[in-house]
């Protein structure tokens, strides 16, 4: 049994290898980093069959692209789901850990004014409730289902307890700010970190944050400048934990390409 698992390993981290190679010929490569030594680790972890939930983790700044990254993975995995009418993965945003804030927005009239006069930093762990997060993480690594938390995007605050029935599943798939964070960092195989140049991620930051959250664009331009401070206090010094860094600006198709080379490998 040794023997045969050595060879699987062997094949798997060939083929990984392959992958990798051929996307550095890309105009723009998807892969911008890979930690040493990372393949053959990630070729072991899968030909593990004892092992009952592989956790993959991306993280990056705001406006980075990791959460077109995670949507493109999503999508490509729903694809073959759908053709092994199987589930293979479930998804959990960080996101929704954040602290009940809403008390607090209340006194100070709107959530820019909380920011300002009260110095909350988003980034920050302690913004986060990690240990719950962690706890749900352990469950689910048991194949038992949890209810997370459901935090509002509408600039209240609110906190729901849980709120999202999130079911155990082969791959579980976490994304946003806190999943390199010390408390849960070391729960995941795979840690991605996806990063672009911070010209791109300020346009794109603008343009969501008067979109979809109904800031002015000086509003929006005095909370970047808080967010980017923040991140290199909190975020950008995880980014050593990356077992692979991502280009936030390659091509989605390309994206889609890969994905799929390595899903093909299992």
């Amino acid at each position: 049994m040794a023997i045969a698992s050595e060879k699987v390993n062997k094949n798997l981290l060939q083929r990984f290898i392959s992958i990798v190679e051929q996307d550095k010929k890309k105009k723009v490569p998807v892969i911008k980093f890979i930690r040493q030594g990372f393949p053959l680790e990630l070729a072991q972890k899968f030909a593990k069959k004892e092992k009952l939930v592989h956790f993959i983790g991306v993280t990056g700044e705001s406006a980075s692209g990791k959460s077109t990254f995670v949507k493109t993975i999503i999508r490509k995995i729903q694809a073959i789901e759908t053709t092994k009418n199987k589930s293979i993965l479930n998804f959990i945003s960080t996101d929704n850990y954040f602290n009940d804030i809403s008390e607090k927005i209340k006194k100070h009239g709107s959530f820019d004014n909380f920011l300002l006069k009260e110095n909350y930093n988003p980034d920050a762990p302690t913004s986060f409730k990690l240990d719950l997060m962690k706890q749900h993480l352990l469950k689910l690594s048991q194949r038992k289902n949890v209810y997370i938390p459901e935090y509002k995007i509408d600039g209240t605050g609110v906190s729901v307890e849980n709120a999202i029935l999130i079911e155990a599943a082969p791959v579980i798939m976490s994304e946003g700010i806190a999943v390199f964070y010390p408390t849960v960092r070391d729960l995941f195989d795979i840690r991605f970190y996806v990063e672009v140049d911070d010209e791109i991620r300020l346009e794109r930051y603008l343009k969501r944050a008067i979109a979809c959250r109904n800031q002015t664009e000086l509003d929006a331009i005095k909370q970047y400048e808080t967010i980017n401070k923040s991140a290199k206090i909190h975020l950008r010094p995880q980014r050593k934990y990356a077992d692979v860094i991502i280009n936030g600006n390659a091509e989605i198709s390309d994206i889609e390409e890969i994905t799929e080379q390595f899903i093909r490998c299992f």
